[in-house]
């Protein structure tokens, strides 16, 4: 009988079904997080309604290419990571044990890429992606935290969409029931402006999308950009 046959065999004997396949998924799971660590960081940045869902569903038909949407996993890790180290709860009420909280602050800081792939092995998993280029997570939001993704992920590369500020306003207001269109436009200045110091400042990898050309040009733009990551 051949070894590897006896191994099966034995294995079954041994060890319930369910216990096999708890260790499969574990092998599985080690396997993705060790090819995400030699793996690139994308992030794909824009203000709300600027068409970063669309271009996120365009970049995940790429084999190589896992881009969540709005998991919100970096803006959570840098939040705790902020509030903890200051000593303050998101409401702005000291906590308690402050030496605690700032312990627990460095630790996040410590394990925030570990944290982070672990979601993202999930995702791999799920869409059978072993061995992607680039990986991230599109949030309108990274503004709030984009110095924190720079810091993360040195190498990082950005897709930075735009679109006619007038569209994104009239788009905001008319889907966001407290937002008036002066109030939409404030938020569209504030997250562009965010977004623009940060790439003029640190001058990351990045390429500039523009909207209209990937509704307009689809399969052009969609070149560009693959072009740009390589």
């Amino acid at each position: 009988m051949p070894f590897k046959h006896q191994t099966k065999k034995l294995l079954r004997a041994v060890f319930p079904k369910k216990v096999i396949a708890t260790a499969k998924k574990m092998v599985l799971k080690l396997a993705y997080r060790r090819s995400l660590n030699k793996t690139t960081a994308l992030f794909i940045i824009g203000p709300p309604r600027s068409g970063t869902t669309l271009l996120t569903r365009l970049v995940n038909t790429h084999p190589k290419i896992i881009q969540t949407n709005e998991s919100g996993i970096y803006l959570l890790l840098s939040r705790i990571i902020k509030d903890s180290a200051g000593g303050r709860a998101k409401s702005g009420r000291p906590m308690y044990s402050i030496e605690y909280t700032k312990e627990i602050s460095a630790s996040f800081q410590h394990n925030a890429k570990a944290i982070a792939h672990d979601v993202f092995t999930n995702c791999c998993i799920n869409t059978k992606k072993l061995s992607p280029a680039y990986f991230g997570d599109k949030h309108p939001h990274h503004d709030a935290c984009i110095d924190f993704l720079a810091k993360l992920y040195p190498n990082a590369r950005y897709i930075y969409l735009t679109r006619n500020p007038l569209d994104v306003m009239h788009s905001i207001s008319s889907n966001e029931p407290n937002f008036s269109f002066l109030k939409a436009a404030n938020e569209w200045n504030r997250i562009t402006s965010n977004y623009e110091t940060f790439l003029e400042n640190n001058k990351p990898q990045y390429l500039v999308v523009r909207y209209e050309d990937l509704t307009s040009q689809p399969e052009k733009t969609f070149l560009e950009i693959l072009s740009y990551l390589g």
